[in-house]
């Protein structure tokens, strides 16, 4: 065989890793993260999920922007005692007002 066929072979090999390499970084630049389809995924906020306020720890609580430990202490407690409660009726809770309440309705239902 000759040396051209043997060049252009590599060159395209090179053209399809270049390609492979291009296609892998658009993916990862869309909107719905592969790593959020990975067996390990980030948080769920960062992908854009919405989870039930009832079962939300503290932590997942404190995740939201503007609501400190102490807040998701006491939203998490007021569930706890309140298990039929909803996210509307978090305007119970001391410290929270329709603002707070409207930041948590972005992260959880």
């Amino acid at each position: 065989m000759s040396l051209i066929y043997w060049l252009n072979l590599l060159g395209f090999v090179f053209l399809l890793a270049i390609l492979g390499a291009a296609w892998n970084f658009r993916d990862n630049l869309l909107p719905g993260d592969s790593a959020c389809h990975s067996a390990h995924p980030p948080h769920p906020f960062l992908c854009g999920m919405k989870i039930k306020i009832q079962l939300a720890n503290v932590e997942d609580l404190s995740h939201v922007d503007g609501i400190s430990r102490k807040k998701a202490e006491a939203i998490h407690s007021f569930f706890q005692t309140h298990r039929a409660a909803t996210i509307d009726d978090l305007l119970s809770v001391k410290g929270l007002g329709a603002k707070t309440l409207a930041r948590l309705k972005e992260h959880f239902h």
